[in-house]
C-alpha cells in the first residue's frame, strides 16, 4: 500500500516536472521586473519618454479619439493602456477617470507595469510550454526561453511602460510557432494549421508595435512553399496592419508624411539632410555595433557558416526535405537586415529584436548542426544548450552589468527623493518653471510631455491639467518661451511681471544647457535669480526667481 502511494506521488512529481521547470524563467523576469521597478522609483522621476505619451493616448482612445500618437506605431500597447485605465478607475471611484489619471499618473502607470510584467511572464512561459509539448523535448523549450536573458539591454526594459518589453513575449511565441511550422509539428487542423493567415497576424501586430520588427516580414516568406501562399501573406499582412493601427483610419497622411521623413532623411526622427543615408554615420554606428554586440555578430557568423555547411554535397543529403535551412536563412536574412536598419538611425534599443532573436537562432544551428553530425553525436545537442547559457550567463553584458547598474540606479533615486525633501521644506512659489531633458522631481513635467505629444491632448487635457496644477509652466528651448498648460507661449519677462516669485526646477545634461537657461532671466533688468539647490548626480537645480 505505501509503495504504491510512493510511486503515485513520484509519478505526480515527474509528471508536474516540466511545468515547474518551464516557469522558472518566467518567474525570474517578474522577480528581476519588480527589482528594477523598486531601484528606479515613480515613473516620472525616473522616464517620462514614451511612458506618459502612451498613458494619454490610452486615456484619449477610451474618450472615444482615433486621432493617436503613432510614431511607432505603438497602437496595441495604447489599447492595453486604455483598457488598463479602464479597470483600474472602476475600483476608484469618486472623481472622473481624466482627473484621477492626471493627478496619479505614476499609480496608473506603476499598474500597467505590473500587467506587462504578467503578460510577459505568461508569453514566456507558454511559448516554452508549446515547444516542449509539440517536440517533447524539454532542454530545448527551457533553452528557448532564456532568449532575453541574452543582453542586459533587453531584460532592463522590463522596468518601463513601452514596446520594447512586449518584444519578448512576442518574439518568444513568433519563434515557437516557426520552429513547430519547420519541424512539421502544427495541429493537422483547426486555426493554428492555417499558415498564411496566422503570419499575417502575427507580422501585422508586430508592425504596429514598432516598425523595427519590418526586417522581420520576411521570416515567414522562407517558410512559405508557393507563390501564390506569398502573394497572399503579402496582402493580409498589409490588411491586418493597416487593422492593429487603426488610428491609420484617420491619420493616413500624417502617417505617409512621417514614414517618407523616416526613409528620405539621414537623421533620426526623419531630422538631418534630406540625402537618405550619411555613409560616414552609417558605418560609424555598423562599427560601434560591432564592437559593442559581439555575441550578435558571432552569432550571426556561426549560423552563415552553417548554411553553407549544410549545402555541401557530401551533407545536403543529412538534411533532404528539411526546412530547417531555410528558417536558419530567414532568421539569418532579418537579423543582418535588422543591423543595417539599426545603423541608419542608432540607438541601443532599437536593437532589441535583433538580439531577442539571438537564442532561437543559436538553437537552429545547434538543430542544424546535430542534423549534419553522425548519430552517436547527436546527444551533444544539451552539452551545447548548457554551454550557451553559461556563455550568456558570464559575459560582461548580461547579469554582471545589471549587478553594476542596479547599486547606481539607486543611489540615483535616493538623489532625487532628497531633492524632493528640499523641494518640499520651501514655502509655496507664486508659479512654477519646469526644464528637463526626460523626467523631473515634478509630476506636471510627464503630464506636461504627454499631453504636448498626444494629438489634441490640449484641448482633451488642458483644462483639467490648469485646475489640478495651476501656474506651472513647461520651458521650451527652441522657442525661449515658457507654455501653460493651454500651450500658450509666455515670454520670461512675461512670468517676472505676473509673479513675484516664482521657482524653476531643472535637470538638464550639460552646464551649457544651465547656462542658456540662466540667461533667459538674467537678460532682464528686474528679475533676480538665485540658485537654490543643486544636485551634481543628477544634473537637477532648483532657482528662485524674483521680480526687484
Amino acid at each position: 500500500m505505501i509503495l504504491q502511494k510512493t510511486r503515485k506521488y513520484i509519478a505526480f512529481f515527474y509528471q508536474r516536472l516540466p511545468a515547474a521547470l518551464l516557469l522558472l524563467v518566467p518567474i525570474s523576469l517578474i522577480c528581476l521586473g519588480f527589482q528594477l521597478r523598486s531601484a528606479g522609483g515613480p515613473f516620472s522621476l525616473a522616464a517620462t519618454d514614451p511612458e506618459f505619451i502612451f498613458l494619454f493616448s490610452g486615456v484619449a482612445l477610451t474618450m472615444g479619439r482615433l486621432d493617436l500618437f503613432i510614431d511607432q506605431p505603438g497602437t496595441p500597447l495604447q489599447v492595453m493602456e486604455g483598457i488598463a485605465a479602464r479597470f483600474i478607475h472602476f475600483f476608484r471611484p469618486g472623481q472622473g477617470l481624466v482627473t484621477d489619471v492626471m493627478q496619479h499618473p505614476d499609480l496608473y502607470l506603476h499598474i500597467i507595469s505590473v500587467c506587462i510584467l504578467l503578460l510577459v511572464a505568461a508569453g514566456v512561459f507558454l511559448a516554452g510550454h508549446i515547444v516542449y509539448r509539440r517536440t517533447g523535448n524539454l532542454p530545448a523549450a527551457l533553452f528557448l526561453q532564456f532568449a532575453p536573458f541574452v543582453a542586459e539591454q533587453v531584460f532592463s526594459t522590463l522596468e518601463r511602460v513601452m514596446i520594447e518589453p512586449l518584444f519578448i513575449p512576442f518574439f518568444s511565441l513568433f519563434f515557437a510557432y516557426l520552429l513547430l511550422d519547420s519541424l512539421d509539428k502544427l495541429p493537422s487542423q483547426g486555426f493554428f494549421n492555417r499558415r498564411v493567415l496566422v503570419y499575417a497576424i502575427i507580422t501585422g501586430l508586430g508592425l504596429s508595435l514598432k516598425f523595427n520588427f519590418i526586417p522581420f516580414l520576411v521570416l515567414p516568406l522562407f517558410m512559405l512553399r508557393s507563390w501564390k501562399e506569398k502573394g497572399s501573406f503579402a496582402l493580409l499582412t498589409a490588411g491586418f496592419f493597416y487593422l492593429f493601427t487603426f488610428p491609420l483610419f484617420v491619420k493616413t497622411r500624417t502617417f505617409y508624411r512621417w514614414i517618407k521623413a523616416l526613409i528620405l532623411h539621414s537623421g533620426v526622427y526623419g531630422t538631418g539632410k534630406n540625402n537618405v543615408l550619411d555613409v560616414s554615420q552609417f558605418l560609424s554606428h555598423l562599427s560601434t555595433m560591432m564592437h559593442s554586440q559581439k555575441f550578435l555578430f558571432a552569432t550571426i557568423l556561426v549560423g552563415l557558416l552553417l548554411l553553407m555547411a549544410s549545402y555541401l554535397p557530401p551533407l545536403r543529403q543529412r538534411l533532404k526535405g528539411s526546412t530547417l535551412p531555410s528558417l536558419l536563412a530567414g532568421m539569418l536574412v532579418a537579423e543582418m537586415l535588422g543591423i543595417l536598419l539599426v545603423a541608419k538611425h542608432y540607438f541601443e534599443r532599437y536593437l532589441i529584436p535583433e538580439l531577442l532573436l539571438v537564442v532561437p537562432l543559436l538553437f537552429i544551428c545547434i538543430q542544424v548542426l546535430i542534423h549534419l553530425l553522425p548519430e552517436r553525436f547527436r546527444r551533444v545537442e544539451y552539452l551545447l544548450y548548457a554551454l550557451i547559457v553559461f556563455l550568456i550567463a558570464i559575459h560582461p553584458q548580461t547579469f554582471r552589468q545589471h549587478r553594476m547598474y542596479l547599486p547606481l540606479k539607486r543611489k540615483t533615486y535616493e538623489a532625487k527623493l532628497e531633492s524632493i525633501r528640499f523641494l518640499r521644506q520651501l514655502p509655496a512659489p507664486d508659479a512654477l518653471l519646469l526644464s528637463s531633458d526626460n523626467w523631473s522631481i515634478r509630476p506636471e513635467y510627464g503630464l506636461f510631455f504627454g499631453m504636448v505629444m498626444t494629438p489634441g491632448g490640449t484641448n482633451l487635457f488642458g483644462s483639467t491639467l490648469n485646475t489640478l496644477y495651476p501656474n506651472s509652466y513647461l520651458f521650451k528651448e527652441y522657442t525661449g518661451s515658457f507654455f501653460d498648460w493651454y500651450d500658450k507661449p509666455h515670454p520670461a519677462q512675461e512670468i517676472v511681471e505676473k509673479y513675484p516669485a516664482t521657482l524653476l526646477v531643472t535637470n538638464r545634461y550639460t552646464k551649457e544647457d544651465f547656462a542658456k537657461l540662466e540667461g533667459v532671466f538674467r537678460a532682464l533688468p528686474d528679475a533676480e535669480m538665485q540658485l537654490l539647490y543643486e544636485n551634481e548626480l543628477v544634473n537637477l537645480r532648483v532657482y528662485l526667481i524674483r521680480r526687484k
